[in-house]
């Protein structure tokens, strides 16, 4: 449990019986704090080089690609302003560490103290970019595993990242949205109209919001397929 960190969330047990009274022990601490701190980061002088970025493709311009974006200035505008150069080279470079202890295997990477790695992970993860695999031992950070959606999900139902950041992040994922986005779509939504389906019969699920069944008196009565941890899981 200790590598779990002050920031780990409590998780809702599994079964019925045991969700019925379940009440989270919140745990504060100023995220604010935490992203001021990262963001006087740097990596040290031994650092090793971020595989594929050179000088005339750095590190926002990779991400753009991997979102399928690589020429969206307006995406390039979100990252910038969400991550250092910093957290995006460490998100992008999680592929390429051992998923165990990972914060030990980046701050060797990039020549920097565990406790700061920690703190750049903690950062990632508020603003919806990581997640662990395991958060009973807070280990197997991914980066943006469902893409695009999870970096604007992730980050904007956090409210501390709408504390921090708010309302300018929120008017550059607008921004986007309804010029890259909807460019983006289209030939999407045409293929819907030549099988004769809506677009919301395709790719759609509604799931119960987490945090909206913890309130529930029906919280004992949610099935694994309503329950997004054991979707994953399984």
């Amino acid at each position: 449990m200790e590598n779990r960190g002050k920031w780990a969330p409590q998780s809702m047990p599994y079964d019925a019986a045991s969700r019925k009274n379940f009440k989270p022990a919140v745990k504060q601490y100023d995220v604010a704090e935490v992203l001021d701190r990262v963001g006087t980061y740097k990596k040290g002088r031994n650092a090793q080089p971020i595989p594929d970025v050179t000088e005339e493709n750095d590190i926002y311009n990779i991400l753009g690609q991997l979102l399928g974006y690589p020429y969206s200035a307006r995406l390039r505008r979100i990252l910038e302003w969400l991550l250092t150069p910093l957290e995006a080279e460490v998100g992008y470079v999680l592929k390429d560490v051992p998923q165990q202890e990972q914060w030990v295997h980046l701050a060797k990477y990039f020549d920097m103290p565990v406790a700061k790695m920690k703190d750049v992970l903690q950062s990632l993860f508020q603003k919806g970019c990581v997640f662990p695999k395991d958060y009973k031992t807070w280990m197997g950070f991914r980066f943006l595993p469902r893409g695009l959606y999870q970096l604007h999900d992730g980050g904007m139902t956090n409210p501390n990242i709408e504390t921090k950041y708010g309302p300018t992040i929120f008017n550059l994922w607008n921004d986007f949205a309804i010029h890259d986005e909807v460019e983006a779509v289209i030939p999407l939504y045409k293929k819907f109209e030549e099988v004769g389906r809506e677009a919301s019969d395709y790719g759609r699920r509604v799931l119960p919001a987490y945090e909206a069944m913890l309130m529930s008196q029906d919280a004992d009565k949610m099935q694994p397929w309503e329950d997004a941890r054991a979707i994953i899981d399984s």
